[in-house]
């Protein structure tokens, strides 16, 4: 191998530079480069020697060159190809990840939604390549990597490269193109005209081994694999593992047809059947239970084998020709890896739909800068001269950027190209905002009093449009007639010709129209709605439609666009103005630290404040029941299942265990005082409670510590403050006060450190002090944080943050000893989840409260960041979900 590393740095110098080999396929052999003028790692794939011989450099470069023009977001593009010393080689980024076969090989079984939502987007990759007359004819789970969770994959198109320029001569070498354990019928019999069917076989193998645990067909020899696959059935999933959906099953079992023709027409039919709960084929639309191999399950004779399939073969050229066009293409959803970026609300994609442009500081910027990344590409690059931006889009053509620049108050354009910033407008008592760029270059925007207008050079100047109107988020109509825009709650199109404004639609904002001929925005009560409009007399014609749930709200700016093509780009998240109020049912989890769920048995309720026995037996919460206004205290017995009401005078919350698990401290408003007091009350019910406190204001319980004392949260003041109180009653103390609020206590297991959040600064943090006096200081938060708890052994500190989506739960490790040294948060999961409400059990799993109907946790993206996501072919959807169909 060194010798051949030589040779490669040798004649790659000054373009690569080999580091090592990073594994070996069976036609290439794959080593770690830095590409020297891009500085970049990337994986330079080096074909076997006596592969090369046989195919011929000209023959394969030719034909490695219809494969580099592949795009797709699930597609690991190729870089380079060429020849070198008489080495033929093609570069590919460099991933960071694992392949699914090592994914496969560690957990042998995955989950089934992981398992479909894997095989849903390589389908979305495979349909995008077959369409250009691109077959991969290698799928298999070592040629799928995952970066991120998010699969890619590689090697595409490389095996039509070396087939198509070593015809016959391949079996020369001893070595074949494909995988036994994942080739089609048609590949194991040699046919040369293999086609898209081949693909969704060896697809459906794929999510028969994410499922089953290995291939639809094994045996001890590559000769012993390739005649079941041409004898035998597959045994159904379900006969290993029960909680397949019969939709699944039917779609693989399909998939693994020994005819082509008796397969999917296409990739993104495959996705349709296992994305329909009503899809049934084969033994599952019987309601059998498992299929049995022909003739008994026995192997026969490769040679029979191929009998039988060269007359299938004859019999698929007749269904082909009788087969159904393909249906138009399925949606693909995929997470927008945004790396390293901290973003903002504002995006924008071309209306190419082929680039994504964000505004985002970089890991080593101060200033917020635009970043573009195109679809074909594996990450975001920041574009040149464009400091302290706000806001973006795309002109037209794809070919420039619009933004604000934050300290100059100016609007500016930027190409793609190179070259800086323009100006297009340098006014500052103008000021503008939310910049879009529309058809006959038109620039609209938000300024003072209104919406403004300018054009894509600036000459002219900006000129003022409808001045009675806020005109937030404004977009320029397609045929430049005029432009949407909303003010609060209501959405208004201005005519460009009589420069007047007429709201069209109430309750809404962020409007944007689309080409099915519909304007898109964003309910007030939640939701992305589309209405139809009609273009030509800027009429609304027919009712309001929901199309998405999920889309993050924004008030000055948009959090989702659309492409003149259909790919849809959001930020993921709530409805604006948070959770829903008090009476909102909730479930109750526990969550392992990857986000795994697991719901606690308890019939959905309005829970509010849920914490942990010490014992970790029992849940205590406060929950309202039936049509009561009060709120009542309830203990879940997590043995039994059972969950008595306390009965208690007055609305109660906020429960807190005692050490021992006997009793608990709660809030309780009662009728004729004016605020809340303190009080505890056996955790059985068996007396009645015992008032601790009657201060002024509101005070509620945060812990109860070993020594007797009640840490509590004191609104008595001007601010939050903390305080301790005995556990029999008596005269309470201050722990902290200032001039701001400090709430949420919570002391270390020991006894001897607090932690408790400060609104100190522009963000609330975390911070730790001693207990039970404030000794020291130490800030463990940086970027926000709330709601802390302890890990049951005192090693760990665990916080929330706010996000535009799912709130983000952080791991701190602490030293305690020879001194307290606090290391870096480590995210462990988002959830959209009450944050409020949640705790930790003495296993170290954590308790968490969610909103029925809410997405359950989940581990992937950058906590701190938003969650992208995007839809490609999202206008099939969208006409799906509007009752238009094609």
């Amino acid at each position: 191998m060194s010798d051949v590393k030589a040779r490669l740095n040798a004649a790659l110098e000054g373009r690569y530079a080999i580091e090592g080999e990073v594994g070996e396929g069976g036609m290439a052999t794959v080593y770690l480069a830095q590409d020297v003028r891009h500085n970049r790692k990337v994986a330079l794939k080096v074909l076997k020697p006596e592969l090369a011989a046989v195919v011929g450099a000209d023959r394969f470069l030719a034909e490695i060159e219809t494969t580099a023009n592949l795009q797709h977001p699930h597609i690991l593009p190729l870089f380079d190809s060429g020849e070198a010393d008489g080495f033929l080689f093609f570069v590919m980024p460099y991933i960071d990840g694992e392949t699914l076969r090592d994914k496969i090989d560690r957990e042998k079984q995955l989950p089934v939604d992981e398992a479909v939502g894997i095989a849903t987007a390589v389908a979305s990759a495979l349909s995008v390549a077959h369409e250009q007359g691109v077959i991969h004819r290698d799928i298999k789970p070592s040629n799928i990597l995952l970066s991120r969770g998010e699969p890619l994959v590689t090697d595409f198109g490389i095996a039509i490269a070396v087939t198509s320029s070593s015809g016959a001569r391949l079996t020369e070498t001893g070595l074949s193109v494909g995988t036994p354990y994942y080739m089609s019928p048609e590949q194991a019999t040699g046919d040369r005209e293999i086609n898209a069917a081949s693909d969704v076989y060896a697809l459906g193998c794929v999510l028969y081994e994410m499922l089953v645990g290995e291939p639809p067909y094994v045996g001890n020899t590559a000769q012993a694999v390739l005649g079941k696959i041409l004898t035998e059935k597959p045994r159904n999933p379900t006969a290993v593992r029960a909680v397949v959906p019969a939709n699944v099953e039917g779609a693989v079992l399909r998939a693994l047809e020994k005819l082509p023709a008796d397969r999917f027409n296409s990739a993104s039919g495959f996705v349709r059947a296992i994305s329909d709960s009503g899809f049934r084929y084969g033994e599952s639309a019987d309601g059998g239970t498992e299929s049995s191999s022909t003739s008994g399950g026995r192997w026969k004779s490769v040679a029979l084998g191929l009998a039988a399939v060269s007359v299938l073969l004859l019999a698929n050229t007749m269904r082909t020709m009788l087969a159904p066009d393909d249906p138009p293409p399925t949606p693909a959803v995929f997470a927008l890896d945004l790396g390293d970026l901290q973003v903002r609300g504002d995006l924008a994609v071309s209306k190419q739909g082929d680039a994504f442009a964000v505004v985002a500081q970089g890991p080593d910027q101060e200033d917020w800068s635009l970043w573009i990344r195109r679809i074909d590409e594996a990450d975001f690059r920041p574009i040149p001269g464009t400091a302290n931006a706000q806001w973006v889009d795309f002109s037209p053509d794809g070919q420039w950027l619009v933004f604000r620049q934050r300290d100059r108050q100016a609007l500016l354009k930027v190409a793609l190209s190179g070259g800086g910033a323009l100006p297009i407008l340098e006014v500052d008592s103008i000021s503008p905002h939310d910049p879009h760029w529309g058809a006959g270059g038109t620039i609209v925007f938000t300024g003072p009093q209104g919406l403004w207008r300018v054009s894509e050079t600036g000459e002219g100047g900006a000129h003022r449009l409808a001045s009675s109107l806020s005109g937030l988020a404004p977009k320029v109509l397609p045929d430049g007639s005029g432009a949407l825009a909303s003010d609060d709650e209501t959405i208004y199109v201005v005519g460009f010709a009589t420069d007047s404004a007429r709201a069209i639609i109430q309750e809404g904002r962020l409007p944007k129209y689309v080409d099915t001929g519909h304007i898109l925005y964003t309910a007030l009560s939640g939701g992305l709605f589309a209405v139809p409009f009609d273009l030509a007399t800027h009429q609304v014609t027919g009712p309001p439609t929901p199309v998405r749930d999920g889309v993050a709200q924004g008030f000055q700016s948009a959090r989702y666009d659309v492409s003149d093509n259909g790919v849809f780009v959001f930020q993921q998240g709530g409805d604006e103005g948070g959770r829903a109020g008090r009476a909102q049912d909730r479930r109750l989890l526990f969550v392992d630290r990857a986000g795994r769920p697991d719901t606690v048995r308890l019939t959905p309720r309005p829970i509010m404040r849920a914490r942990v026995s010490p014992s970790g037996r029992y849940i205590a919460y406060a929950t309202r029941i039936g049509n009561d206004d009060d709120d009542q205290l309830q203990v879940l017995d997590l043995s039994t299942g059972s969950s008595p009401e306390l009965t208690v005078e007055g609305d109660n919350y906020g429960p807190v265990w005692s050490p021992d698990g006997t009793q608990l401290a709660f809030s309780s408003v009662r009728e004729g005082t004016e605020g809340s007091d303190l009080f505890t009350v056996p955790a059985d019910g068996s007396a009645p409670p015992t008032q601790l406190l009657g201060k002024t204001g509101f005070q509620s319980p945060d812990w109860w510590g070993a020594n007797g004392e009640i840490a509590f949260m004191d609104f008595s003041g001007g601010d939050s403050d903390l305080g301790v109180v005995p556990g029999e009653g008596g005269e309470a103390r201050a722990y902290l006060q200032a001039d701001y609020d400090e709430l949420e206590l919570s002391v270390s297991p020991d006894g001897t450190l607090a932690a408790y959040m400060s609104e100190e600064t522009d963000e609330g943090e975390i911070y730790v002090r001693g207990f039970p006096e404030p000794v020291g200081k130490y800030r463990i938060s940086v970027g926000g944080g709330r709601h802390p708890r302890w890990s049951p052994e005192g090693d760990e500190l665990y916080f929330w943050r706010a996000g535009p989506g799912p709130d983000s739960l952080f791991a701190v490790p602490l030293q305690r000893e020879p001194d307290f040294v606090p290391g870096d948060p480590v995210f462990l999961f988002a959830a959209d989840i009450d944050p409020y409400s949640w705790d930790v059990h003495p296993d170290g799993r954590f308790l968490v409260t969610q909103d029925v109907g809410a997405a359950e946790p989940e581990s992937q993206g950058d906590p701190e960041e938003p969650r992208y996501l995007v839809v490609l072919n999202w206008f099939e959807e969208l006409r799906a979900r509007l009752g238009a169909g094609r």
